[in-house]
């Protein structure tokens, strides 16, 4: 539906939710809807690019989960949502222009902690363990930003043993097997900030293997193992002897587009790709729709199409773009 109607229906549904908090301020229930209710504000927010706004809302969120929490310490509901709250909070905070990846790696911390608890406190309840599991995926991207390699595969590699055994006990759950492959995604994308490139590939070859194996009629999965071939296409076209292979290296940057024609990213790599591989014309084509999807482009597309140009002698439209690049 439309985002600002979501957004104005969510306002109103804050606005009769305080209402009754005013007349009955120990009702729990109402407290905890109100929670919810701000935590997808802080969602439709962030998808409008108000990120200071959504940052607001998922703080009053939390500060309503913390209340609950203290009140009712062995609800595990409660603990959920303020391990939510502190999960959100902490990509929200990631996601500021000149963000402190400190300050999120501090709530991805408790976020943590709480999750741990709760599938200690409730193992036979999977969702805990997915969550822990997610969570230790994200708190390794926050790690990997901050160049802490060592800490930030670890954290990752906990997580994708947690999803693995998810996934073979529920084999058929879309969400499992999505956060599965982002896992292995992240893990890849890791170990290749590392230099560890060939254990990046095979990490990546072991998604596609499983997507190919009949992961392939999950719809929830197909973008994500989209960015899968695509980023496996990338590495493979690295120097490194061990992985450099351009021809398999085209046919998963094209594949990795069919899967996600719309991902402006992707159709970027497929052409840098293409003119690795020295198919000048296919390369230009690709770059191209990239930018037409990004609605003028940007400088990866801009070299690299300024290159392609100047190979095939059109020197003038090869400066123009190399001077687009570097402006």
């Amino acid at each position: 539906g439309d985002p600002a109607q979501f957004q104005g229906l969510l306002n109103r549904a804050i606005e009769h939710t305080r209402a009754a908090i005013v007349s009955e301020p120990r009702n729990q229930q109402a407290r905890a809807s109100l929670r919810t209710r701000y935590r997808l504000l802080s969602v439709a927010l962030e998808d409008e690019g108000n990120l200071d706004g959504a940052i607001t809302a998922c703080q009053r969120g939390l500060t309503l989960a913390e209340e609950l929490v203290s009140e009712s310490p062995y609800v595990p509901d409660y603990r959920a949502g303020q391990a939510l709250c502190y999960h959100n909070l902490a990509i929200l905070v990631s996601h500021r222009p000149h963000g402190d990846p400190a300050e999120a790696e501090s709530y991805y911390r408790k976020a943590l902690g709480l999750y741990k608890r709760l599938r200690d406190d409730s193992p036979e309840v999977p969702r805990y363990r997915l969550l822990q599991g997610v969570t230790c995926v994200t708190l390794s991207q926050n790690l990997c930003d901050l160049k802490r390699l060592r800490e930030s595969e670890d954290s990752c590699r906990e997580g994708l043993e947690i999803l693995q055994k998810l996934a073979g006990d529920w084999p058929e759950n879309p969400e499992i097997r999505f956060h599965l492959t982002h896992a292995r995604n992240v893990l890849s994308n890791i170990l290749y900030s590392g230099g560890r490139i060939s254990d990046a590939a095979s990490i990546l070859r072991r998604a596609i293997e499983s997507w190919e194996a009949g992961d392939g009629v999950n719809k929830v999965l197909q973008k994500e193992t989209a960015a899968t071939y695509s980023n496996l296409a990338w590495i493979l076209t690295d120097v490194d002897p061990k992985v450099h292979n351009l021809t398999e290296a085209v046919r998963l940057a094209e594949r990795a587009v069919e899967l996600a024609p719309s991902n402006p990213s992707i159709w970027n790599v497929l052409g840098v790709v293409r003119y690795r591989a020295g198919t000048w014309k296919p390369a230009i084509k690709a770059l191209e729709r990239s930018m037409a999807l990004r609605s003028g482009g940007r400088a990866q597309d801009w070299l690299y199409l300024a290159m392609a140009r100047w190979q095939l002698g059109d020197k003038t439209g090869a400066r123009h773009w190399y001077e687009e690049a570097v402006s």
